[in-house]
């Protein structure tokens, strides 16, 4: 047992390195849409003889959202916005606002991008989006229905083999996310190989291991079943014999004439070693998948 443990632990380090190597290489187009804030700027104020309202353009606005998000390139790689090697399927990222809501103003932090409102939906657009570079946009909207909180959504079919994520600086809207996630990129990356790689491994191995011990130990006590009579007979008959076959050596059994059997060893050690890898194999990662 001892020696498929280490094959296993030598299988599941070549192919974690194998596989993190490949995933490095490859790159990818991923784009993280964070929301730091939104403010219901209307919101009633509890203070006596205190009111406020709000103008937009000669109008007044019955419900002023304010919403702030940060958008980052968290990709491998730079997404092109232009050209013949563009990484958009249109000349730029639609950011669809729910619906209900008008927007009246939006501003970008980098000079980079530009933004246009068209039907009360934004179109992000840019020359070369580097890796890890990221914009704020800022955006005041007007309520014209009664209907859930404002919030952008990324068609991420727009990119070309690309992916959105999303996350939330609001405590009572950030999603659950799993320990990993708040790694770095590349060792949350590793750690997710060697999760699969080691649960793979262990779902593939451990029937092998548990097939051939049971397999040894059936085959054990049929002999000891077939021949023990024989055992217990030459015991008594010459002294200088142990009782336990197991403290026999080579020359007792050449001269009893029996066929050694293959003798299940002593295994509690190695069983505990089988224990204390698998829940460490099995309970480690398993705390990475906790989800916060």
């Amino acid at each position: 047992m001892k020696k498929i443990f280490h094959a296993l632990l030598w299988i599941s380090a070549i192919a974690t390195i194998v596989s993190a190597g490949l995933q490095l290489r490859t790159p990818n187009n991923e784009i993280e849409l964070k929301l730091v804030s939104r403010d219901l700027l209307t919101r009633a104020i509890n203070v006596d003889g205190l009111k406020s309202s709000y103008i937009y353009n000669g109008e007044p606005i019955s419900k002023l959202w304010q919403l702030r998000y940060v958008i980052t390139n968290i990709g491998s790689t730079s997404i092109i916005g232009s050209g013949e090697r563009s990484s958009l399927i249109k000349d730029h990222i639609t950011l669809k606002l729910t619906s209900g809501y008008k927007i009246l103003e939006s501003s970008l932090s980098s000079d980079e991008f530009t933004i246009e409102n068209i039907s009360d939906n934004l179109n992000l657009k840019f020359l070369q989006w580097k890796a890890n570079e990221a914009t704020e946009i800022l955006l005041y909207i007007s309520q014209t229905e009664e209907v859930t909180a404002p919030d952008l959504q990324i068609n991420e079919r727009e990119i070309i083999d690309g992916t959105v994520t999303r996350s939330s600086l609001i405590s009572q809207e950030s999603q659950n996310m799993y320990l990993y996630e708040y790694l770095p990129e590349i060792p949350a990356l590793f750690l997710k190989w060697v999760i699969i790689i080691t649960y793979g491994a262990i779902l593939l191995l451990m029937p092998i291991v548990i097939i051939d011990t049971l397999n040894k130990s059936r085959k054990y006590k049929n002999w000891c079943k077939e021949f023990m009579g024989e055992v217990n007979a030459l015991v008594q008959s010459q002294p200088d014999l142990p009782k336990d076959i197991k403290n026999w050596s080579n020359e007792h059994w050449k001269c009893s004439g029996l066929v050694k059997p293959k003798i299940p060893k002593d295994k509690s050690k190695d069983t505990l070693l089988g224990v204390a890898l698998i829940c460490f194999f099995l309970g480690v990662p398993l705390l990475f998948m906790v989800s916060l």
